[in-house]
């Protein structure tokens, strides 16, 4: 089935956008959070092309391999479990001790996040306890002995 996506998100992502426009066209207005437009027919059909043109689409365009998605392989669930530290720490201290608008404050915090989260997880790896504690990550025991 993944082949049939790879093979047809060309035409799957363009009757997406039609009937995107025609669900914005029809609907422009309307709550989109009630149950009657979330349950209609357009809705979910254009949730669906959507859903199947990107499928396609990035097993077409971006399923590869290389040092960036290397990295990202074996340290998501370390870098995920990091991020929330950044988050919750920068984020209190400035709803706690700036006036910053809302906006100033969400661009920071994604800032904060990709540059931060990354450098504290490769920090964090580092250290046996908490590499263990925190990580979930076991010592390699052949990288803390010297060679012979």
């Amino acid at each position: 089935m993944q082949e049939k996506l790879k093979g047809a998100w060309i035409p799957l992502l363009v009757c997406a956008i039609v009937s995107g426009c025609i669900l914005i066209g029809t609907t422009f207005g309307q709550d989109n959070t009630s149950p009657s437009y979330l349950g209609s027919p357009l809705n979910s059909l254009y949730g669906w092309l959507a859903c199947l043109a990107m499928m396609g689409l990035f097993q077409a365009k971006f399923d590869r391999t290389g040092a960036f998605a290397g990295y990202m392989t074996r340290s998501s669930y370390g870098l995920y479990i990091v991020h929330y530290l950044v988050i919750v720490s920068i984020g209190y201290m400035m709803k706690t001790y700036t006036q910053l608008p809302p906006f100033a404050m969400y661009a920071i915090l994604t800032v904060a996040v990709f540059t931060l989260s990354p450098l504290l997880y490769e920090i964090l790896r580092r250290i046996p306890f908490i590499r263990w504690a925190v990580l979930g990550m076991k010592l390699d025991r052949s990288i803390s002995k010297p060679s012979k």
